[in-house]
């Protein structure tokens, strides 16, 4: 059986400030750019010559 979900908490005053502040310390650091995972990517190098078998 599934748990009811609580409210959201409200802050306030102090608690408030503080996340407010931690959020825009946090908007000034950059994000990485990362690229997304290809399938082509993966099949070169499973199957590139670096890792082939020596059969």
């Amino acid at each position: 059986m599934a748990r009811p979900i609580k409210p959201t908490p409200i802050l306030k005053d102090r608690d408030a400030r503080k996340f407010n502040l931690r959020v825009e310390k946090r908007l000034k650091k950059p994000l990485k750019v990362t690229e997304a995972p290809s399938l082509e990517k993966a099949k070169d190098l499973v199957f590139s010559n670096d890792f082939a078998c020596a059969n």
